[in-house]
Parts: C-alpha cells; structure tokens; sequence
C-alpha cells in the first residue's frame, strides 16, 4: 500500500511508502516550508502540498521528482488539501480566508460562497465533490467539525462530534473512507 506524509518545518519535506510505512523515501521539495496538507492522486503520478510559510499550493506531476506553484489558487496560508482521484477536483481550505475548489485540475478556483473565515483545516470530500466535512481552529470554533451537503453554498455545525473528538494537540486531520 503506498502512503504519503509531509512534515510542517523548516526545511519541510514529503515522504513516500511504497510498503504500507515500513520505509520511507524523501521526495525533493526543497523549496516548500511548513507543509500542512498532501494529497496524491489515485496511481501517486500527481501529488499535491498546501503550505502556511510560502503561502502556495505546490504540485508535482511525476511523483515528487518536481515541483511547480499549482497557479489556480490564490497566494493563502494554505491549511488542508484533498483532491479526486484525477486530481480534476482539488479543494483546500485557508486560514481565516475560506475554502477553495478547483474543478479543472487547479487551473483556476472559486471560493466557496457558505464558508465562514474560519480557521479551516483538514477537509475530505464526496466523490463527486458536492459533499465537504471540515475541521476548523482558532478562537471561538477550536476543533469543531463542519459539513456542507450542497456544494458549499452553506455549512453546518456537527453536533454529533465533540471538540476533544474532532481536535488533539497541535495539528488536525480529517479523512475519508470508501
């Protein structure tokens, strides 16, 4: 099973396994700091970095070999990241700034009209992407999970999940299951 993590530093860095974690190989990414979020496509040929210092979203398109600023999203202090199997929906979320989506491969990306400036997390996604659940940080909303069922226009506060649930220590994660 092949895995992929990046870690929030300078300098920050992504790791690859290709044994279900048992080894891991350091991708080149010299130039990405503070890494908050990775995503990979489904075959691992498109991998994606938010990141808070550099205030980009960074693509590679031949495994981590290299590494370009993905052009479509704004210049944020990016938080999470996922992406469809394609990598033709990518959707972040920003500090304080809202969450983004890209429909055409990152090439541009409109901001969701419901979501709050919040400080937005982890993000996952429905399959055909008209579905969010989010994590949020900071003042007032600390740990809280929202979730949007029509494509972002609104989101609504889970009530089913608590804050000790939804938040541990200093980082924030949110993934999906098939």
């Amino acid at each position: 099973t092949k895995m992929i993590a990046g870690y929030y530093g300078t300098p920050g860095y992504i790791q690859l396994s290709v044994d279900s974690g048992t080894t891991w190989t350091t991708l080149d990414d010299s130039d990405i700091y503070y890494i908050t979020g990775v995503v990979a496509s489904d075959d691992f040929s498109k991998i994606a970095a938010t990141c808070t210092s550099n205030r980009q979203i960074y693509i590679s398109t031949d495994s981590g070999l290299t590494w370009n600023v993905l052009g479509g999203f704004p210049s944020l202090q990016w938080e999470g990241i996922t992406a469809s199997g394609d990598f033709k929906y990518i959707i972040a979320t920003a500090q304080n700034n809202g969450i983004y989506l890209s429909s055409n491969s990152g090439g541009s990306s409109t901001k969701l009209s419901g979501a709050k400036s919040y400080t937005w997390r982890g993000i996952t996604a429905s399959s055909d992407f008209t579905k969010f659940a989010v994590a949020t940080y900071g003042s007032g909303n600390n740990g809280l999970i929202y979730w949007s069922d029509n494509s972002g226009n609104s989101f609504t506060r889970s009530e089913q999940i608590s804050r000790t649930t939804a938040f541990s220590g200093g980082g924030m994660a949110i993934t999906s299951c098939p």
